[in-house]
């Protein structure tokens, strides 16, 4: 690599995302990034042995699975050495925090609620610190001291020193040691007490004010037990006399100093990002709070022992006022679910068990209203592994209320079919009947207009009794037997054809195909249809096509004949209830049929519609799905109604 490169490495699971969000930051600056993927530590040891890849820096995850956690950052950093590595954590605390820094960690981020800015300003900063220009043995001292032989003195006795190297900076004010101060901060300041005009407290009372982290080192005339507890009070890490120094004393005065100012930097920074850290946690308890306040349904958390550990609004408000604060922290009140008390710590087992549980129960509430609720019961970790559990109640009373009222209403259409059937076609028949003998004992005595009439009569009662029969049919369209089984189209039709009349005169050929259907639907369906085709065809001869095609849920059946057509703007129309295009009299029918096989197809999640024009014969286009598939295309109609 050019020295204006770097290669950073990321071991993380969602390595590939956190490197596509990183380039976004890089793309514009002028140094070239190069960035390695893998997904646990061991994989990077295998796939960059030692020696043969240097890394700029390390994005490392802290959690990893495998191995102790911080034996993973000691490994790579034997396996790696000088190369800064960034732990990001997912729980992050002070302990941790300073457990990782004081191994050797470069920095720590808050994985969850950190933005990707965070962790490319740190890699930035790790870049920075280890470039050749930064040499972390090379220390910058500012010397503040109105004598110059005792600056002289400081400067010789560190330069002793062969373990670091020093660039000196002096100043024989307090003033113009300020301002030095100002244009470039040393690492430490070595402050004499007494300069003419000016008090060394007064000079760190204002470093200090305005440089926290600056190391600095009284330094006096004489030993003066008051000046060195002002001196530290004010915030000087150290004092020192003169007369004492020697090179190893004040090399270890001042890099004590300096440790001790980068700790508390350090610890500050920490600090901060904790802040930071547990607001957004806050932010984002606060977000999760409004949701689930939000929601309709009655909510709550409990752990292991069954004591509620968060809740939403919903559901305290199922508790008096009086109580609501002692929900949290405590089990669930006797009183919400009353009898079913065994019944509810079952299914909390259950879920905590199998990690699910689900029931419908009806509970009577403090406020003496009965509820019939869907419980659902999910069990979820945090990560400590601790499980708990969360429970959604959905008030289903107004659902169930309104099934019971449907039930009821099925039951009374059973009756009505009944009658319709019964106590409807009594009289019809009785009519039919009277008519015929009527007409048996008086036909030669009754004028031809008269034999016309009772003719008339005959066939009204015959329509009548047909459109019961048809009515009766329709409704209990939903209840025929809809266990699917393999059938043969071709023999099907073929013993279908037996049951239509005038089937013999027409041409029928169907494909051979293997369906998987319910038996009685399908014949209904094709029944229908072929006795229109033939009953509505213009001549007493014809043809009539069945075909079908299979996808993997679908089955996709034609149903042509060379009939006389029906106009386009007919096309809806003719699937309608009671709707003929011919008037009863001239085509005897109850105008149901294709009603039937629309009704039949809905039931089934499929559809049926039409191709035709005048004089071109028709085509009606089947869609029936699979059995596997009708249960979603059921629920997609059910959610558009």
């Amino acid at each position: 690599m050019t020295q204006s490169s770097h290669n950073i490495l990321i071991i993380d699971k969602s390595a590939e995302y956190i490197a596509f969000k990183l380039n976004d930051f890089y793309q514009d600056r002028p140094e070239h990034f190069e960035i390695s993927l893998t997904k646990s530590h061991k994989e990077a040891l295998t796939q960059f042995p030692q020696g043969t890849t240097h890394f700029s820096c390390i994005a490392l995850e802290y959690n990893l699975k495998e191995g102790a956690r911080l034996t993973t950052l000691l490994e790579l950093q034997e396996y790696y050495p000088n190369t800064p590595i960034i732990a990001l954590c997912d729980n992050i605390d002070k302990h941790t925090i300073s457990q990782l820094l004081q191994h050797g960690a470069h920095d720590c981020i808050y994985k969850r609620y950190t933005l990707f800015n965070t962790l490319s300003e740190s890699i930035m900063n790790a870049l920075s610190e280890t470039s050749p220009a930064h040499n972390s043995n090379l220390f910058s001292i500012l010397i503040i001291d109105d004598n110059p032989d005792d600056r002289e003195l400081c400067i010789r006795q560190l330069k002793k020193n062969d373990q670091y190297q020093y660039c000196f900076n002096e100043a024989a004010s307090g003033l113009s040691g300020i301002q030095r101060i100002n244009e470039e901060i040393p690492d430490c300041v070595l402050l004499d007490y007494s300069m003419p005009n000016e008090s060394g407290i007064d000079i760190i009372k204002t470093l200090s004010k305005k440089y926290p982290f600056l190391a600095i080192i009284m330094m006096t005339g004489q030993g003066d037990e008051n000046i060195a507890v002002q001196s530290i009070k004010h915030g000087a890490q150290n004092y020192i006399v003169k007369n004492d120094i020697s090179p190893t004393l004040l090399k270890n005065v001042v890099h004590s100093a300096i440790e001790t100012k980068k700790l508390e930097a350090n610890y500050a920074t920490i600090d901060t990002k904790l802040s930071s850290a547990r607001d957004q946690l806050a932010d984002a308890l606060n977000f999760q709070q409004l949701i689930l306040d939000s929601s309709p349904f009655y909510l709550f958390v409990q752990d292991s022992h069954h004591n509620i550990v968060q809740a939403n609004k919903h559901f305290l408000s199922l508790h008096p006022e009086s109580s609501q604060s002692k929900v949290i922290g405590n089990p669930i009140s006797p009183s919400l679910i009353n009898e079913n008390r065994e019944e509810f710590i079952r299914t909390n087992n259950e879920a905590l068990n199998t990690g699910l549980s689900e029931a419908i129960n009806t509970s009577i509430f403090p406020n003496g209203t009965r509820k019939t609720l869907h419980i659902r019961k999910t069990r979820f970790s945090d990560a400590q592994g601790n499980p708990f559990i969360l429970t959604i109640w959905n008030d289903v009373t107004e659902r169930e209320r309104l099934i019971e009222h449907l039930k009821q209403s099925n039951q009374d259409l059973d009756q009505f079919a009944y009658i319709a059937s019964h106590d409807l076609r009594s009289p019809i028949n009785a009519i039919s009947k009277l008519t015929s003998w009527i007409e048996q004992d008086c036909q030669s005595l009754l004028p031809e207009e008269s034999q016309k009439h009772f003719e008339l009569i005959k066939n009204r009662a015959q329509r009548m009794d047909k459109l019961l029969s048809d009515l009766l049919a329709y409704s209990r369209l939903s209840k025929l037997n809809a266990n699917p089984k393999q059938i043969s189209l071709k023999s099907f039709v073929n013993d279908l054809l037996l049951l239509i009349d005038n089937s013999d005169n027409f041409i029928i050929k169907t494909t051979e195909t293997s369906l998987f259907l319910p038996e009685v639907p399908l014949r209904m369906v094709l029944q229908n249809l072929i006795s229109n085709a033939i009953k509505h065809h213009p001549n007493t001869t014809g043809k009539i096509d069945i075909t079908c095609k299979k996808s993997d849920h679908d089955y996709y059946i034609d149903v042509t004949d060379d009939g006389a057509g029906i106009d386009p703007q007919y096309h809806t129309q003719i699937f309608e209830l009671f709707q003929t295009l011919k008037s009863r009299d001239e085509k005897e029918g109850s105008g149901m049929g294709l009603s039937f096989v629309k009704k039949m197809l809905d039931n089934f999640g499929g559809n049926i519609t039409l191709t035709s024009s005048i004089g071109a014969g028709s085509t009606f286009h089947i869609h029936w799905p699979t059995p596997i598939a009708q249960t979603e295309c059921l629920s997609h109609q059910h959610q558009k109604h």
